[in-house]
């Protein structure tokens, strides 16, 4: 199973909100990319928390 992750363009808003809504109702794909780091929809707000976190 391939890596299918959304590309997201530059973005100045909420990134984590819309990449979450984006991930779990506008596509089939389970993961998804902020700046390089690929997300895992099903441990999606650990890893978002840690990722903005850091």
């Amino acid at each position: 199973m391939g890596v299918a992750a959304q590309h997201l363009p530059p973005y100045s808003g909420n990134v984590a909100a819309y990449a979450l809504s984006k991930s779990l109702y506008g596509s089939n794909h389970a993961t998804f990319e902020i700046k390089n780091h690929v997300f895992n929809v099903e441990a999606i707000s650990e890893e978002i928390a840690a990722f903005l976190i850091k």
